[in-house]
């Protein structure tokens, strides 16, 4: 069994993470974003003049193998940007690996190059 980290070290963790986040280092293109996923812990930001809270949540759950997100938390930055963290909701998530979600017309891409088992593999989904 995978060990989890108590509900109070996440929630440090991702407030940590959105700090860090302050700065925003993310693309300001409002179609295009990107998130980390480390041992179950989401991180990263969006232009909120293209995608929505709800919107960015669903997506990360193509960053965990049971598709769900919990503790999800937002924060503004100074530029305009929007930093977020989350968790997997449950353990048996991919070690970790970097998200890239791209609107093309009217379907959200999100692909992933994540490690699983040792391997590196590249994950891909439409929404």
């Amino acid at each position: 069994m995978k060990p989890t980290l108590p509900r109070a070290a996440v929630a440090a963790t991702i407030a940590l993470l959105l700090a860090a986040c302050e700065g925003g280092t993310g693309t300001q293109d409002p179609d295009f974003f990107t998130f980390r996923q480390t041992n179950g812990v989401l991180s990263g930001s969006y232009n909120p003049a293209g995608f929505t809270a709800e919107q960015v949540r669903l997506y990360l759950s193509a960053g965990c193998s049971t598709r769900g997100v919990s503790d999800y938390a937002e924060s503004a930055t100074g530029n305009g940007m929007v930093a977020f963290g989350g968790t997997c909701t449950t353990s048996g998530n991919f070690a970790g690996g970097t998200y890239e979600v791209e609107r093309i017309d009217d379907t959200v891409l999100v692909q992933g190059t994540v490690t699983e088992n040792g391997q590196v593999i590249y994950t891909m989904e439409n929404f």
